[in-house]
């Protein structure tokens, strides 16, 4: 019975892991943000600077605990829907 318990929570931990690293990967770069009109403009001129190649997460996160670095970006995104 653990053992089953114990493989069926496994299996969800990663399970999440996966989900939560494709969704980070999918909102991280240029092509999410410049799917908002107000970030639109930025993302234009982003495609010709000399910092192109850089994803918009590398620069635009807050540093220190997960929720800060990960959840936090995306609320304030929401704010703008």
């Amino acid at each position: 019975m653990w053992k089953k318990i114990l493989l069926g929570s496994g299996i969800t931990v990663v399970g999440l892991y996966v989900l939560f690293q494709v969704g980070y990967y999918a909102t991280s770069g240029p092509n999410f943000c410049g799917s908002c009109h107000e970030v639109n403009k930025y993302v234009t001129s982003w495609q010709t600077a000399a910092h192109k190649n850089v994803n918009c997460l590398d620069c635009h996160r807050d540093t220190g605990h997960a929720v800060d670095i990960y959840l936090r970006p995306d609320l304030k995104g929401y704010k703008q829907l």
